[in-house]
């Protein structure tokens, strides 16, 4: 697998996301779209693009505002809604990896 199929995988993890109406569907592709950011840092620097780059953070933006939406507007279960939120850290810090990894390397 390479960085570019990992975005790929974000991608579809985000329109899954965008799309679930169930809370349980929602949870797994929010773990799964969050599993795969944290993932990309185990790749080469030098097969991702600044255009990747970007476009994996506001992905990242975008699963999180759907997070916060729901949280609000949703009327999923109380400890369903708990993991929503422990998953917006989970990005946010995916995301500071990211930052890390890319000056690192940049």
């Amino acid at each position: 697998m390479t960085i570019a199929d990992l975005i790929t995988q974000l991608v579809d993890h985000n329109q899954a996301i965008a799309t679930a109406t169930r809370g349980k569907a929602f949870e797994a592709s929010v773990k799964e779209f969050t599993d795969a950011l944290a993932r990309i840092p185990d790749y080469p620097h030098a097969e991702m693009s600044k255009e990747h780059f970007d476009l994996v953070n506001r992905l990242a933006e975008q699963v999180i505002e759907c997070i916060e939406s729901r949280l609000y507007d949703g009327d999923d279960s109380h400890s369903l809604k708990r993991e929503m939120a422990k998953s917006v850290y989970a990005i946010r810090k995916a995301q500071e990896e990211l930052f890390k990894w890319r000056r690192h390397f940049g």
